[in-house]
């Protein structure tokens, strides 16, 4: 014959049934907080990642300026500077607002990019040697700008800067023991030029002198040829005359 088998429950009892109660009750009341802890816990590590991967890469900033576009590139450079501010990325912000053109901006953005610098930075003079640029550059561009009280020192400034690095002309060469002058009338020329011209006077002297003798011998000679032409011939003879 087969033994009945018999079966022993727990909640057959008062305090098997009392035990039970308790531990229905604490799993009601653990399983639905942790199974809601769990999805947001999961949410928070999403969110994170999908914000550390929309913050752009400083590569990206510069791809969009070498391919000219400028406003895809201010856009990243701003979500950059503001998920991370930093030097370098303020930096970057204000050398793509100087490419639009924008010299307030990028004014802005070397501001704060100073500001993140302690006093005694190396990169401190580089930044503000920037911003003296970009305010030569931005002078006139803002209507409500004032008159510069200090632009002829500024463009004097500029001018012996540029003075200073033109090449030098040489100096003229110095005169070493300088012969002095030696008057006209010590040269031989001046005497054998003055002695052609009184021997060429002489010359024209002597012969206006002959001519006028020559003249004066031929009117006499005329003038007597003339007379004896003019006397008579006594008749009954000849006469010779002499």
């Amino acid at each position: 014959m087969t033994e009945p088998v018999r079966t022993h429950s727990l909640t057959h009892t008062p305090r098997g049934r009392l035990c039970a109660g308790v531990l229905a009750c604490t799993l009601a009341t653990t399983l639905p907080i942790s199974v809601q802890a769990a999805p947001a816990s999961g949410s928070a590590d999403a969110s994170g990642s999908a914000d550390a991967q929309e913050v752009p890469e400083a590569s990206q900033v510069r791809a969009a300026l070498d391919d000219g576009d400028l406003t895809s590139a201010r856009e990243l450079a701003q979500v950059r500077s503001e998920a991370e501010p930093s030097v370098a990325n303020h930096q970057l912000e204000a050398e793509v607002h100087l490419a639009r053109g924008d010299y307030e901006q990028a004014e802005l953005s070397l501001v704060a990019a100073l500001e993140l610098l302690p006093e005694d930075a190396s990169e401190r003079a580089g930044i503000e040697a920037q911003l003296a640029e970009l305010e030569v550059a931005a002078r006139g561009t803002k209507a409500d700008e004032p008159a510069s009280s200090h632009r002829e020192a500024i463009d004097q400034a500029r001018a012996d800067r540029l003075a200073a690095l033109a090449p030098k002309s040489p100096p003229p060469p110095q005169v070493v023991d300088a012969p002095e002058p030696v008057s006209i009338t010590k040269k031989w020329y001046f005497w054998v030029t003055l002695g052609a011209i009184v021997a060429s006077a002489g010359a024209i002297a002597g012969i206006a002198i002959s001519s006028a003798v020559d003249d004066r011998d031929g009117t006499t000679a005329g003038t007597a040829s003339a007379g004896a032409a003019r006397q008579p011939i006594p008749a009954g003879g000849v006469m010779f005359r002499f």
